[in-house]
């Protein structure tokens, strides 16, 4: 046994038949459990007990009880105090009722008396969201792949949110390492510094979950948008929540071209304000189009592809705000690409009430429209997009190939 005293736990991290040496549980799952450096002194024993002993104990537990050790001891005829023991920790396992598993309990065992104490048999093979699936359509979006560029405050955020919706599948894409910088808002340990951001990210997803599967991947989405297009069209849907002007731009429209849903996240105005903004092709007009509607109510997103606001040397406008609003985004971000899905699947609940997100994270009064409507902290717009350009060369009817 490893026991943890300040945290109360016990863990079975091996067992014997008594005429054998110990041999070692999952060693696997018990090296990641954070009473892996306890000690293990060996002093608890399982038996096999009659019928009835578990449900017994535990209604003397919920009466504050406990039960004598000769009762005790009529359900484990093999039992004995170890020598010079003041107590033991005891484990029961009771035989199997017809389909049941076996009825596990524990005890912890005097010369006087035995009292149950809680406890859990646990499979870390085990589905982790299967809890969910009463009131959660997951089963739907258990094969969904979701292509997420920029693995930064947002995009890491949007992942844990993703899964914890019970996204399975993903493609991670940003060329980043973590610097010491990151960690005031990335999800990453300061233990990852150094490492490429899809790397951590994708420990982050499957360390938690081991049915999720990933492909991390360093590159840059303008630079490398010949390997991108590839994956956009394996993708069932886009996740862009990168800093860089170009690589928005770039993804939006290879998204486009491949006619596949693209969920774009970021935050305006040093940290003012979120923005989420769906943008469906054949239904809505593209980034560029929307942007050209707001006009230069958005000063960071060029209106055309002849205009670049990234700094030499830099990828883009850095998100800017405090960490627990860029998880407002993310977490937005996320519901909108697990809405879309859902929606696409004939889930008439998950409709969202429009096509562009905006959050009055720190609002200003000077900003223009539709900025100026969210006065207030938290406030949340849902609005429409823009139609589609005839003249855009993302989804407009011209220049298409």
């Amino acid at each position: 046994m490893l026991f943890d005293e300040p945290e109360g736990i016990a863990i079975a991290a091996g067992f014997s038949k008594g005429v054998s040496g110990m041999r070692p549980v999952d060693l696997a799952w018990l090296g990641d459990h954070r009473s892996r450096h306890t000690g293990a002194d060996g002093g608890g024993w399982w038996y096999k007990a009659k019928s009835g002993i578990a449900d017994i104990g535990l209604c003397a537990s919920r009466r504050s009880q406990v039960i004598p050790i000769e009762d005790f001891r009529s359900h484990l005829p093999m039992w004995k105090m170890p020598p010079r023991a003041h107590a033991s920790l005891v484990l029961t396992v009771e035989p199997a009722a017809g389909e049941d598993g076996p009825t596990w309990a524990a005890w912890l065992a005097t010369q006087e008396h035995a009292q149950w104490f809680p406890h859990e048999v646990f499979d870390p093979s085990a589905d982790l969201l299967a809890p969910l699936d009463d009131g959660w359509p997951r089963r739907l979006l258990a094969d969904k792949k979701v292509l997420v560029i920029g693995l930064g405050s947002i995009g890491s955020a949007a992942c844990q949110a993703l899964a914890s919706y019970g996204i399975r599948h993903f493609t991670l894409v940003d060329p980043g390492r973590l610097l010491a910088r990151n960690f005031a808002r990335h999800r990453a340990l300061r233990t990852e510094h150094g490492r490429l951001k899809v790397r951590a990210v994708a420990d982050l997803l499957t360390q938690r979950d081991g049915l999720v599967e990933v492909m991390p991947l360093s590159l840059d989405a303008d630079q490398n948008a010949d390997l991108l297009r590839a994956l956009v069209r394996d993708a069932d849907i886009v996740l862009v929540c990168s800093d860089g002007t170009r690589s928005r731009r770039v993804s939006a429209h290879l998204a486009f071209r491949a006619g596949k849903p693209v969920v774009l996240a970021c935050v305006q105005g040093a940290g003012a304000y979120g923005e989420v903004l769906r943008l469906i092709p054949g239904r809505t007009g593209c980034l560029v189009c929307n942007r050209d509607a707001l006009k230069h109510a958005l000063e960071p997103e060029p209106l055309g592809f002849d205009l670049d606001y990234d700094l030499p040397g830099e990828t883009g406008h850095p998100m800017t705000a405090v960490t627990g609003d860029l998880g407002l985004v993310a977490d937005l971000a996320a519901k909108a690409t697990v809405a879309t899905l859902l929606q696409a699947l004939g889930d008439r609940s998950q409709k969202l009430a429009g096509e562009m997100c905006l959050i009055a994270l720190r609002p200003q009064p000077d900003f223009p429209e539709p900025f100026n409507t969210l006065t207030e902290a938290g406030q949340v717009l849902w609005t429409a997009t823009a139609a589609a350009r005839e003249e855009c060369p993302t989804c407009g009817t011209l220049n298409r190939s």
